[in-house]
């Protein structure tokens, strides 16, 4: 904040030439606040707005999280603001400064933990919860026969997973007849479904066979497999471009599929 104005090129300067103008900036702590002149990455982000605060294992330090989550996310929530104020601008004849920051960003994202702990005026402040959450059993990360998966079940379909591992008696066992009473019991719980995935052949066979009875689930792909993934490819994911030095490499493609342009 402050080189555009030593420019002459900010957005109070522009707007005298042309107040159409819509000018976008995105910082790490935005242009106003405390923070505002501080340098910033993505990892800074990540710290100030409790994203790191919730990554890792309970008892361990707080991590980063493994994607450049807080960079990509603010050009996103910029370029959003910027469709708005195009529209704003076609209905009134006004442009605008847009002040995006990435802290903001990530601090946005938060739709569990900042309401938890607004809601309760500050009595459970959330702390990382690692592999399995916090407050639904089953939902988390689990050992299959050849890598690992995740799995939720939630009130309605747990009775759909218990059918499916042949374990109807789990339904009326006091010990995981409902969701406190599974969190109480989880650690048995997981070793239970872990045991079960084992007696399939693979990975994916346990996968199709959670499915089919509709309990949401995914394997936990690596970037290799992410990239080559027939879905990702499928859904247009992976695109290749001309690269002036690389020459044709690969990338991602937007995620925005529109059904005109």
């Amino acid at each position: 904040p402050g080189v555009m104005a030593r420019l002459g090129l900010d957005y109070e300067s522009l707007a005298k030439l042309n107040s159409k103008i819509i000018m976008a900036s995105c910082s790490g702590f935005g242009q106003t606040g405390p923070l505002s002149k501080n340098t910033s990455y993505d990892i800074i982000g990540q710290a100030m707005s409790s994203v790191m605060h919730m990554t890792g294992d309970p008892d361990g330090p707080p991590q980063y999280v493994g994607n450049y989550i807080g960079d990509t996310n603010t050009g996103v929530h910029a370029a959003l603001a910027i469709c708005a104020a195009l529209f704003y601008r076609d209905r009134t004849g006004k442009g605008q400064l847009i002040d995006i920051a990435q802290v903001d960003s990530l601090f946005f994202m938060d739709m569990i933990n900042i309401p938890l702990y607004a809601l309760t005026n500050g009595e459970q402040n959330p702390k990382r919860f690692g592999a399995h959450h916090f407050g639904i059993a089953p939902l988390g990360v689990f050992k299959g026969k050849d890598g690992y998966i995740v799995l939720q079940a939630v009130e309605h379909p747990f009775p759909q997973l218990a059918k499916a591992m042949q374990r109807e008696d789990l339904l009326t066992d006091p010990k995981f007849a409902t969701n406190i009473k599974r969190l109480e019991n989880r650690d048995e719980l997981v070793t239970m479904i872990e045991a079960w995935l084992l007696t399939f052949p693979s990975n994916d066979a346990a996968l199709a066979a959670l499915a089919e009875v509709r309990i949401p689930c995914a394997p936990i792909l690596d970037v290799g497999q992410a990239f080559n993934h027939p879905h990702i490819r499928a859904r247009g994911m992976v695109t290749e471009v001309e690269h002036p030095i690389f020459g044709k490499m690969q990338i991602t493609n937007t995620p925005f599929v529109f059904s005109e342009t």
